[in-house]
């Protein structure tokens, strides 16, 4: 049987159009279930999930990927549009990639570690995860920390909700001239509240399913709406942003045979899966932009960005490797403590046999002989450990080191 390894498989905007990605938009209840199934039934000793607007990803400590890359066979054909890193080296350099930002649709946005702590939590709470993806999740959002505050890779504008915000400001209107509703009032929502509320408009809508929620969202400078009665206010809107998590569209051309006017309307799509019916496309004086149209208008700040991926990738690397190696170094700790007890236990047995014929020894004769076969101990043994540690460092070496001393010092 295989050694346990760090997997990973996604579904992502890397190479998964929007259709694809829209059928991998779970709950956090199925997630939930998802990683105790892996779990309890699959055979991974650890399984960590993260689910964003624009990625699936399952993360396990297992010998094995292919009950992983089951679940994705059986929703579809998919093959083309997956990710597969089956060994640890490549996960978790996927990972850290996508902590700092590098994996992102918008590179070095700061959502996704929020999303990466999020779904940690979440997968606590399952209780799937255990210490190697524990400390690879810890590490990974220290990277990610490490990455943003040691480049300019999160210093241009290019965060979904950034992008959309700029898109509002360089229409040919003035915002003071301008009307807008925000569709949604979700952690999305929230993200766009934060660009909208600096400035100044002609009118400002929240609209939503629920009118409690609504009219606290608006906190009092925007207009609550429900979204049933959103034809009552279509002649007065110039911009609609849409940043729910509805499994369907919210919104059809139909709204338009409420219009009375020939306004141009600028329909900005935030949703996964839309939340917009693609026959606003094919409708007069409507522009639709949806996820995968910012995308390529990110294109611009996106260049500035991959200027600092170099540094950025010798941040992860640095601390990938200190992972790996702390992971390697994790499978050889019980040889080299089960090495360390044998020693003492001889030192100990030597001891005993030693004192009688010493004569009397007073305190501090007996603390000095106990502290010099220690610092014999510690001499003897430090080349050795650090030649173990070493080894553990190569898959090959490592086995066989392992094996060698078991047998030799009888550590099984």
């Amino acid at each position: 049987m295989e050694n346990k390894k760090i997997v990973a498989v996604e579904i992502s905007h890397r190479k998964a159009p929007m259709e694809i990605r829209e059928g991998f938009v779970f709950n956090k209840e199925y997630i939930t279930n998802l990683a105790k199934t892996f779990k309890e039934k699959a055979g991974c000793e650890e399984v960590f999930i993260l689910s964003t607007c624009n990625r699936f990803a399952i993360y396990a400590y297992t010998n094995d990927v292919n009950p992983i890359l089951g679940f994705f066979k059986h929703c579809g054909d998919i093959s083309q549009y997956t990710t597969v890193c089956n060994d640890t080296e490549s996960a978790v350099k996927h990972l850290y990639d996508t902590a700092s930002g590098l994996e992102s649709q918008a590179i070095g946005e700061h959502q996704i570690l929020g999303q990466l702590k999020e779904f940690f939590e979440l997968n606590q709470e399952a209780q799937t995860i255990g210490t190697v993806l524990n400390n690879l999740i810890r590490s990974a959002i220290h990277c990610g920390r490490l990455v943003r505050s040691n480049t300019d890779i999160g210093r241009y504008v290019t965060s979904l909700s950034g992008v959309a915000y700029e898109m509002l400001k360089n229409r040919d209107m003035e915002l003071k001239d301008t009307s807008v509703a925000l569709i949604g009032t979700g952690e999305m929502a929230e993200l766009m509240w934060n660009f909208i509320e600096k400035d100044e408009y002609k009118n400002l809508y929240v609209v939503s399913r629920d009118e409690q929620r609504a009219r606290e969202f608006s906190r009092s400078i925007a207009q609550p709406v429900l979204l049933n009665d959103f034809s009552s206010v279509i002649n007065e809107v110039d911009v609609i942003i849409g940043v729910t998590s509805a499994k369907d569209p919210i919104m059809g051309s139909s709204i338009l045979n409420s219009k009375t006017n020939n306004n141009d309307i600028l329909i900005i799509d935030l949703g996964m899966p839309r939340n917009f019916d693609l026959d606003f496309k094919n409708s007069e004086n409507v522009t639709l932009y949806d996820l995968d149209d910012i995308k390529q208008i990110t294109y611009d700040s996106i260049l500035k960005r991959q200027a600092e991926i170099p540094k950025a990738n010798d941040i992860i690397a640095n601390e990938a490797h200190q992972f790996i190696e702390w992971l390697n170094n994790r499978e050889v700790v019980p040889v080299i403590v089960g090495l360390k007890e044998h020693i003492e236990k001889c030192i100990a047995e030597e001891l005993k046999w030693v004192h009688p014929k010493l004569g009397h020894l007073d305190e501090i004769q007996t603390r000095n002989l106990n502290k010099l076969v220690s610092r014999i101990s510690q001499s003897i043994l430090k080349e050795p450990i650090a030649n173990i540690k070493a080894a553990a460092q190569n898959e090959a070496e490592k086995e066989v080191v392992i094996k060698t001393l078991q047998d030799i010092f009888n550590l099984n």
